[in-house]
């Protein structure tokens, strides 16, 4: 018998993934980066984060800023720029940064994989919150 690891996941992309916008979308309110992160896993023995963003057509590279690491990556053709990385603490809270192809700074959104209401609820694992 096999055991999966625990893990944990949100909803499904939304549709618009598969047509990267030249503009933002109606629901960006304005901005060319739309933070689509909400995945934790434990696949050993540290949990780990997705740090996911869509981008549009604007956006040439993305700079994601994550428990004192940064990592600059090029924006693929679709948009969806996707960094796995474990969470070092539970306050932890990512930057993604948008430039564009001239290295212009055009967008900047947050992500925080552990909020006030999981810590309240000792989610995903008690022990996450007393380490």
């Amino acid at each position: 018998m096999s055991r999966n690891p625990p893990t944990s996941g949100g909803g499904g992309m939304p549709e618009w993934v598969l047509h990267r916008p030249e503009e933002p979308l109606p629901g960006w309110h304005g901005n060319h980066l739309i933070d689509l992160s909400a995945r934790l896993d434990k696949p050993d023995t540290a949990w780990v984060t997705d740090l996911t963003v869509m981008a549009t057509r604007r956006v040439a590279t993305v700079q994601v800023r994550y428990a004192g690491e940064v990592i600059n990556l090029s924006v693929p053709p679709g948009g969806l720029v996707t960094v796995p990385h474990a969470i070092r603490h539970v306050h932890d809270s990512a930057e993604f940064r948008g430039f564009d192809a001239s290295g212009g700074l055009i967008a900047v959104t947050q992500y925080r994989p552990l909020t006030d209401d999981d810590r309240m609820r000792k989610w995903p694992d008690p022990s996450l919150w007393t380490s």
